[in-house]
């Protein structure tokens, strides 16, 4: 079987929703410190990257990937364009990206950014930009492999919704 990287589709919603309890049941133990299956359903649910609100948004992005092994959704990249951020006409932001536990170093996080960065370049953007958990060492091995140029940096946040 070999691995296919194609762009988010609405009915991609279920599978993803399974995919990502999976990873957030790891991540959850190994970065976030709290045990996802004992979790109360609120704080799962915040904690999620495939929530119905967001996953309708990314599927129509144009830049949101699935890979797909055989019948199984195994990861996939949350993406969208950005115009006049941070001094780039164009630019490419990743909300998430996220691989299976039992599908880690296959090099499907990198088939997913080879997709996106394929879409990029063909809409003109100068730059894809990511935020990543500086905790998570395999997470700064994939995205400088891939390219990127990790920047210690903060990010201010002013809640309006408090």
């Amino acid at each position: 079987m070999a691995l296919l990287i194609r762009p988010m589709q609405c009915e991609d919603y279920d599978s993803l929703r399974s995919l990502d309890d999976a990873v957030m049941r790891y991540c959850a133990r190994a970065f976030l410190g709290f045990d996802w299956d004992i979790a109360t359903p609120e704080r799962r649910e915040g904690q999620r990257a495939i929530t119905p609100d967001a996953f309708a948004f990314y599927a129509q992005t144009g830049c949101s990937f699935v890979a797909v092994y055989g019948a199984e959704s195994v990861g996939y990249v949350l993406a969208q364009p950005l115009r006049n951020f941070d001094l780039e006409p164009l630019a490419v932001w990743v909300e998430d990206i996220s691989v299976h536990p039992d599908h880690h170093r296959r090099g499907i996080a990198t088939a997913l950014y080879g997709a996106l960065r394929s879409y990029g370049e063909a809409a003109g953007a100068a730059a894809i930009l990511a935020g990543i958990h500086v905790d998570n060492a395999a997470s700064l091995a994939l995205h400088e492999g891939v390219g990127f140029a990790i920047h210690e940096t903060r990010t201010a946040v002013w809640r309006l919704d408090e």
